[in-house]
């Protein structure tokens, strides 16, 4: 399971609003009473099992639900609940989908579409309040198996080599060796945080005397 994934994909959306935001966002979680969403720009994040303010919108025809393994549904535009506010869904169909759509709120809509409108906005400008917002996609990965395979020695930062693989949604890493890595466990649960499986490969069994 890739238990934390969903962390990683707010901390990693909220280093993208920090961006442009001269103060910090407000942090609720999808369970917590909250008064006065209707008074504020919204941004919704999670799978319809764990988001039940995703499921309403959903069920309300707001967005259309993504429902492939590892895909999202991005929609960004006027708030349902006010229309002078605005709101961001980023529907994720599993943890792995949450985080994809974090990455590609990034490549697609605040690199395209946010940059663009900043750059050739002619008065004071507000990212996010002032921009046109109106934007909508939903995918899945066509290829069920993304990845890499290195030799376990030339990777000198495993922190920064997952984490450009998960911002590039890659879902796979073969790592071959010839013992067992001493931190092969915390590697594990780095990459599955981040949504990529670890496969280990050993120069065992080629001229060694062993039993496969």
């Amino acid at each position: 399971s890739y238990d934390g994934c969903e962390e990683i994909a707010v901390n990693a959306l909220y280093s993208i609003l920090q961006r442009y935001l001269p103060y910090p966002v407000t942090v609720y979680h999808a369970t917590e009473p909250a008064d006065g969403y209707a008074a504020d720009h919204l941004i919704l994040i999670g799978t319809l099992a764990n988001n039940l303010w995703l499921k309403k919108f959903a069920d309300a025809g707001f967005f259309k639900p993504e429902t492939h393994k590892e895909g999202y549904s991005l929609k960004i535009g006027s708030s349902p609940l006010n229309a002078e506010r605005k709101m961001v869904i980023i529907q994720g169909v599993d943890p792995a989908g949450v985080l994809y759509g974090v990455r590609d709120f990034e490549h697609f809509y605040e690199q395209n579409v946010l940059k663009y409108h900043i750059k050739h906005c002619e008065k004071p400008h507000r990212p996010f309040i002032d921009d046109p917002m109106d934007y909508e996609r939903s995918t899945w990965p066509q290829i069920e198996n993304r990845g890499l395979w290195s030799w376990g020695h030339m990777i000198h930062d495993y922190t920064g080599y997952i984490d450009h693989m998960s911002r590039w949604k890659m879902n796979t890493l073969v790592i071959w060796n010839d013992f067992v890595p001493l931190n092969a466990r915390v590697i594990v649960e780095y990459a599955h945080q981040r949504a990529i499986k670890i496969y280990w490969g050993y120069s065992w069994c080629w001229g060694e005397n062993v039993n496969p």
